[in-house]
């Protein structure tokens, strides 16, 4: 096998495995709460914290399912997005209007 062969079968590897990581992650985000999904976006998009040692989010993530309930960051994110969530039910606003507007403003930060 040449080098670019071999090359070209471990990336093919790495993709595979990106895409199971992916497809669990994709699961894990379906179960979610909408107040679980807009704490995700929220952060996404407003979090402004080192995320080496600042914010500890990313460490409350493990094979791509958030840990909600041993996690202070996640709790802190989901407080917030509790909040807003009240927020949108006395405005007669659905919470997945916010949870769709929270995700655009971290796409495009």
């Amino acid at each position: 096998m040449s080098n670019l062969e071999s090359r070209i079968s471990a990336l093919q590897d790495e993709l595979e495995n990106l895409r199971r990581q992916k497809m669990i992650e994709d699961r894990a985000m379906a179960q979610l709460t909408v107040e679980q999904k807009l704490a995700v976006e929220l952060h996404a998009a407003t979090c402004h914290h080192n995320h080496a040692d600042a914010c500890g989010w990313h460490y409350e993530i493990k094979n791509g399912v958030h840990e909600w309930a041993r996690g202070s960051s996640h709790e802190h994110w989901l407080g917030r997005a509790n909040k807003i969530s009240a927020f949108c039910r006395s405005k007669h606003v659905a919470v997945t209007t916010a949870v769709d507007l929270f995700k655009f403003m971290g796409e495009n930060r």
